[in-house]
């Protein structure tokens, strides 16, 4: 790029150019450019985004924006020309590592608007031009900024977001474009593109503009329908001026002895970065300054392009100033885009490609391995917590490459463990080991997703590398009576009785493990969970854990035991009053196992008729730490009181009310989904000490609670008549109570001889009352109900003595409350809300939205039920999360059809599902498909009903080729296992 004098500046005006008229001129040729990034490759991540192009071809319908616009990876875009036509556009071309991307649009698609192409025109950029950067400022349709080009042969600024381009001029001037200026035309007043804006500092006021000699030869490829040849080093290459290069060695007279261009260049190429075991190692060191490339003298990126792809699997000559000496080296050119992802394999949810080029410069590390960009439904998710993502070897085999991962996995059991070695992404030496198992079920299935590269569309292949699952026996096994897996109370000799006892309780506890199958009941979080729980009978097979490991409706659970049996567990009851859910699994499956499994057969009996947890009782606590290991801990109650949970209007999870919980005088380093187990001075379970939710947006905050085990004696009592029809029938009446002193209750109303009651009962050590202190669900009918500020007497004529006895009614249908209300007492009967059914047995995915039926603190914040299809999230990048700005709602029309029920949804959803998809796939697959951008899917209409009443109306083109509609569906057995259905 070389330096003009401002005389072409004034005889452009002299030719009678003037920027209003460049402008109207050039505005048909922006294009606001919105973009939906569906899984995360390289350094990119998922999500929507505006942006700006520019017409560089209109008889092909060509436009050219920014690589970090289309990004790599699955993704869909549409173009807005001026007068509002919108086309969608297909992703045709990005450049391996240079800031420019190329888009396809049907022209027939703008009936008969016909935009002028803008000439791309980078050898007229001069320092001192005024320029216009024209586009989508802020996503504010065309917006104008003015400014005048300073340095014209920049370095690549170095970005935030981890992309940096390299080995190409960047032009920096003085301007405030900011996001969604991206890809717009940087032209000067002859309406021709000299740049393209691409990045920028705001604190500054910098914007940085591409230089476009690079995308003047790619453009000529992509006229032709070619693929322009790119080649690399594995080098990356910096400009310093003469006065860096003289200290570097190099001074201005050896490099003009040298045939380098000293007039018209300002500097020269210095090596900068060389990754390791790249083509350059051991030859090109940093520091060395480039001084010819096949006996061409090189000061300019761009004649070193020229060459390098020019030379792609071939040799190239390279001459460099290193240490003071001249040396020559042959260097092979590799193909850029053999170090580019073109692939990508998802299993169980997770992204995996091949380590790039771009990967390789981040953390200067060699390409070598298959990269982990996000992780699974419960699979390969300790990557992302360690940060080590680079997987070189599986089950004890190496894995340079997709190919050799996916041949290590071929065949091997899904119910297998699978043994992964990893390395940092930045740090070649810090590595780990760790052992995963494919998840059972997962609502995304395992692909393989190619790029085309002719249209730039990805098609997939379904997966079916990994076998079917070992068929797990169910047949008790014929063992010997002397080898049973039952470990009897007296088994083991202890000092005393609370050793036994707790003893019993260690012998007792199994590590639970689980992982949702999709995101239900306000909970996201695709992450496995692991703790602790307690087998409260080994003969019906019932273990009970913290309602934290199983807190989606949508969890998939498994056992082990010993450390080294695992077998499968249902989720039989997550208990909707206290934070415990209980898990079934099948006793048979144990015996099965060659080894010897020792389970306790506790008394639970026992521990239902303990006495209540009371303040300064000495307790032993047992539980898991954060490392797994098993403690136990000494300490004593330190105060019991009534819980409250802190929430905001963001929470979507079921919160806990109206418990009487105790809290520890010693700090317990439980795991944040483990279950702690109180035992009382005996070595008796007394109680128990869990998590309990909070606000998905408090994520620093982990509060855990402690409760008596005797809440829960009716659950388990239905558990093991196997009756869950009677688990199920628990009445609330949808109100938070809070303790009120009795001269508080005296203020209220409350009459002397109540007073006088209470403190004459030497049984009630509380000395309290309860009020109603929040309303947590108003009924839509008009039958009466209780109010804030309601003072509770008596249930059915019988003194309140405990908050458990309003929590909740089992078998109750209303119950007759005697209150005071504003000094008034009276009685009043009043009709429970059953919760015990509120169980999610469907999940529906589709336009991107995760829809279901509303659950118990949705309920509570809505006033009125719109319908029995709510949607809670979307999918980011999904249709549904582009176009609507709300994601709590509730679905009531779709194409003016009502929606009432899931039947309802199901039924429309399966006739709007495209035909075309399939079709589409393999058109892509073969190369058949045509220069549309449209990809397979409906224009629906869809009506929705926030929890607050007031009505949307959207419309959404749905995205049946990379985000097809499915459900998942659980029968009403405990034993049901979750299926997937695909529309």
């Amino acid at each position: 790029m070389s330096a003009q004098s401002s005389t072409a500046s004034e005889s452009s005006s002299k030719s009678g150019f003037s920027w209003n008229t460049i402008q109207d001129r050039l505005r048909d040729s922006i294009v606001a450019i919105q973009s939906s990034h569906i899984y995360v490759v390289e350094d990119y991540g998922i999500g929507n985004s505006n942006a700006s192009g520019f017409v560089v071809d209109a008889e092909k319908g060509i436009i050219l924006s920014n690589r970090h616009v289309m990004k790599p990876g699955p993704s869909y875009h549409k173009a807005t020309f001026f007068n509002n036509i919108e086309v969608y556009l297909q992703p045709t071309y990005y450049d391996p590592i240079h800031d420019f991307a190329f888009y396809r649009y049907d022209p027939a698609e703008l009936k008969g608007f016909k935009p002028k192409a803008i000439q791309l025109a980078p050898e007229k950029a001069f320092s001192g031009m005024e320029f216009r950067v024209l586009g989508n400022n802020c996503n504010e349709k065309m917006s104008v900024h003015s400014g005048e080009l300073s340095q014209l042969d920049r370095n690549p600024p170095s970005l935030k977001s981890g992309f940096s381009d390299q080995n190409i001029f960047y032009i920096q001037a003085s301007s405030t474009t900011d996001g969604g200026s991206s890809g717009s035309p940087v032209v000067n007043i002859e309406g021709d593109a000299v740049a393209m804006n691409s990045a920028g500092r705001i604190q500054a006021s910098a914007s940085y503009f591409i230089s476009l000699e690079r995308a003047v030869y790619a453009l000529k490829y992509i006229r032709n329908g070619q693929v322009p040849p790119r080649g690399t080093m594995q080098t990356v290459f910096k400009h310093v001026n003469f006065t860096q290069a003289e200290k570097l060695g190099l001074s201005i007279e050896e490099a003009a002895k040298q045939g380098m261009d000293t007039k018209n260049s300002t500097g020269v190429l210095t090596v900068s970065q060389i990754l390791p075991e790249g083509p350059a190692e051991d030859k090109l060191h940093v520091g060395d300054i480039l001084i010819s490339i096949n006996d061409t003298p090189i000061t300019m990126f761009s004649a070193m392009a020229e060459i390098i792809d020019a030379s792609v699997d071939k040799e190239v000559s390279i001459c460099v100033l290193s240490n003071g000496q001249l040396k020559h080296f042959n260097v092979p050119v590799q193909d850029f885009y053999s170090v580019t992802p073109s692939r990508i394999l998802i299993l169980a949810g997770s992204v995996i490609h091949d380590m790039s080029y771009i990967l390789g410069c981040f953390g200067n590390t060699p390409i070598s391995g298959v990269v982990v960009r996000s992780k699974g439904y419960g699979f390969l998710n300790d990557l992302k917590h360690k940060g080590h993502r680079v997987i070189y070897s599986v089950n004890g085999k190496e894995t340079p490459n997709l190919d050799a991962f996916i041949q290590v996995l071929q065949n091997h059991p899904r119910n297998k463990p699978i043994v992964f070695k990893a390395r940092s992404l930045d740090n070649v030496s810090s590595k780990v080991m760790f052992i995963d198992i494919h998840p059972r079920i997962c609502h995304v299935k395992n692909v393989i997703y190619k790029r085309n590269s002719k249209t730039g569309v990805w098609y997939s292949e379904p997966y079916t590398g990994l076998a079917s699952f070992d068929e797990v026996p169910t047949q008790i096994s014929q063992r010997p009576s002397d080898d049973c897996a039952l470990v009897k109370p007296n088994a083991h000799k202890a000092k005393d009785l609370q050793t036994t006892n707790i003893d019993q309780v260690l012998r007792s506890t199994v590590k639970v493990s689980s992982y949702s199958i999709c995101p239900t009941n306000g909970n996201l979080d695709p992450d496995a969970f692991t703790g602790n729980g307690l087998v409260i009978s080994h003969k019906h097979g019932i273990v009970i854990c913290s309602a934290a490991i199983v807190a989606n409706s949508t969890s998939i659970v498994s056992l082990t035991f010993n450390g080294i049996a695992r077998i499968p567990a249902h989720v039989a009851y997550s208990h909707p009053l206290y934070p415990v859910s209980f898990l079934k699994y099948n006793p048979d499956l144990l015996a099965t196992s060659p080894r010897k499994i020792e389970v306790s057969e506790l008394d639970i009996s026992k521990a239902f008729q303990s006495d209540k947890l009371g303040q300064q009782n000495s307790v032993s606590v047992v539980f898991d730490n954060n490392e797994g290991v098993t403690e136990v801990l000494k300490t004593d109650i330190s105060s019991r009181s009534i819980y409250h949970p802190s929430i905001c209007e963001c929470c979507t999870i079921n919160h806990y009310y109206n418990i009487e919980g105790v809290a520890l005088s010693s700090q317990c380093n439980i795991n944040k989904n483990g279950l702690g187990v109180i035992c009382n001075s005996k070595g008796q379970i007394a109680g128990l000490y869990t998590r309990i939710p909070t606000c998905k947006n408090k994520k620093d905050m982990v509060a855990f609670l402690g409760f008596d085990i005797s809440l829960l004696e009716s659950t388990y009592k239905s558990l093991i008549a196997d009756s869950p029809c009677a688990i199920n029938d628990i009445g609330v009446l949808d109100v938070e109570y809070k303790a009120i002193s009795l001269e508080g209750a005296m203020a209220l109303g409350v009459d002397e001889r109540h007073i006088n009651d209470i403190w004459i009962d030497s049984s009630d050590d509380k000395k309290s009352l309860f009020a109603v202190k929040t309303i947590l669900q108003k009924r839509e009918d008009d039958v009466e109900s209780l109010e804030v500020g309601d003072v509770i007497l008596n249930i059915d004529g019988q003194r309140v003595k405990h908050i458990d006895e309003l929590a909740g009614f089992a078998d109750r249908s209303s119950v007759e409350l005697t209150i005071v209300r504003d000094m008034q007492e009276m009685v009043v009967s009043l009709p429970t809300t059953k919760i015990g059914h509120d169980i999610t047995r469907q999940v529906v995915f589709w336009a991107g939205f995760y829809l279901q039926e509303p659950w118990r603190i949705i309920k509570q914040k809505t006033y009125k039920i719109h319908s029995q299809v709510f949607s809670f999230c979307s999918r980011t990048a999904s249709p549904g999360n582009r176009e609507a700005q709300i994601f709590q709602f509730y679905i009531t029309e779709i194409n003016d059809t009502p929606i009432q029920t899931m039947d309802d949804l199901v039924s429309v959803v399966k006739q709007l599902s495209s035909p075309d998809a399939e079709p589409f796939n393999k058109a892509v697959a073969s190369n058949n498909d045509s220069s549309s951008g449209v990809l397979p899917g409906r224009d629906v209409k869809i009506r929705m009903v926030r929890p607050n009443g007031k009505d949307h109306v959207i419309t959404v083109h749905t995205n049946d080729h990379y985000m097809p509609a499915w459900r998942a569906i659980r029968g009403p057995e405990i034993s049901d296992e979750w299926k997937m259905e695909y529309f």
